[in-house]
């Protein structure tokens, strides 16, 4: 298993005759190598070994194998940590997309969105939004689909992640679309928020106190933009609201 965010292995598999056998033990040796070259430091090397590797995979299982979508996915993690973003984008959009087809494989939803969230960062630091974006996308397009998610939690990342991409949006000036998005957030963590009066007295304080703030945190963004958009009604509308849910909620700061 590769460090860090890499969190696949190669599997043997079960195929007999000389060229698959063939193919299987050069696909692990080139892994093999990969995983040595990233220990060593000699990330190049790591990632050349990790891509000799995958095209023996692709070649042996097809390029739709569970297999295949790790390999991809633990290269992507390795260009991203040495900041190739465009090839990393590529790695884990192919490894996505195969993970779509195959349902079934090593991945785990929590790692890939995780570090799909690493690399939207990345981007935004170095002024790709639109990197950002579809990075972002990709985690709420899991956030939404995934089976490993409670439905509360889900719906609190969604929030949290729909008000990074309003965030985005609005760097780039698109200010409808930063309104669209910023505001599901608040619909979405609105009702985690509203979750609580169902929990009653057993609700944690310090969890609520954080979603608390998340869904204050999203009224304020959709606020700022209609200050910015000359809307006040609505600002101080959206203000008013925040401070209304703070009030209420007084007891779980103490």
């Amino acid at each position: 298993v590769v460090k860090g965010a890499k969190t696949c292995s190669i599997a043997k598999t079960g195929t007999t005759g000389p060229s698959p056998a063939t193919a299987n033990l050069y696909s692990t040796v080139w892994y093999n190598l990969g995983l040595i070259h990233d220990k060593l430091g000699a990330y190049a090397d790591a990632i050349s070994a990790f891509n000799m590797s995958l095209e023996l995979r692709k070649a042996l299982l097809g390029r739709d194998h569970p297999d295949v979508a790790c390999l991809l996915y633990n290269i992507g993690v390795l260009q991203m940590e040495q900041q190739l973003l465009k090839e990393a984008t590529f790695s884990f959009r192919e490894a996505l997309r195969i993970r779509r087809v195959a349902s079934a494989g090593q991945l785990n939803d929590h790692h890939v969105v995780k570090t799909l969230e690493k690399l939207a960062s990345l981007h935004k630091a170095k002024g790709n939004i639109e990197g950002a974006l579809e990075a972002s996308r990709e985690v709420l397009h899991i956030q939404e689909a995934s089976s490993d998610y409670e439905p509360m939690t889900r719906m609190k990342e969604m929030g949290i992640m729909l008000r990074s991409i309003a965030e985005l949006h609005h760097a780039i000036g698109d200010n409808d679309a930063a309104i669209e998005n910023a505001s599901e957030s608040v619909r979405k963590l609105l009702s985690v928020v509203d979750m609580y009066e169902v929990k009653g007295a057993s609700a944690h304080y310090v969890e609520k106190s954080f979603d608390v703030e998340q869904l204050v945190s999203s009224l304020l963004l959709v606020g700022s933009i209609y200050h910015e958009t000359a809307e006040p009604f609505l600002a101080h509308s959206t203000f008013q609201q925040a401070v209304v849910i703070l009030k209420k909620n007084t007891a779980v700061y103490h």
